[in-house]
């Protein structure tokens, strides 16, 4: 019971953290002052910490212990890649459509995903 439970409360945490998330992305796309992206930028940051942290939780859980030095390779592997990926396509993207298209997508993106992850 104290697993599932757990598990249930890890997954809470991730849709919660990653919806708010989504939805100050989007914000920081249309705030009027610098002082206030900077704000929004600190508190995702902050959510960032609580979905990593998150999600390292479960990957310790679930994975048993002979693979977990491969599985973190892995998850560290693809989260570099998405960062790559992520400024070769973004970048010559926001050039074309602008920053606050893609700040507003990327935030419609994560609310998305997070409803997905909490089915």
């Amino acid at each position: 019971m104290g697993k599932s439970l757990k598990k249930y409360e890890l997954k809470k945490i991730v849709v919660i953290s990653l919806t708010v998330f989504g939805v100050l992305m989007s914000l920081m796309s249309v705030v009027p002052l610098f002082w206030m992206y900077l704000l929004l930028s600190f508190a995702t940051g902050l959510l960032m910490s609580l979905i990593i942290a998150a999600q390292t939780t479960v990957i310790q859980t679930l994975v048993p212990l002979e693979n977990m030095g491969q599985v973190f390779a892995a998850f560290q592997m693809s989260s570099n890649l998405m960062i790559l990926l992520g400024s070769i396509i973004f970048g010559p993207l926001s050039d074309l459509v602008g920053i606050q298209i893609i700040f507003i997508a990327s935030g419609v993106l994560l609310i998305i995903s997070s409803c997905l992850y909490n089915k």
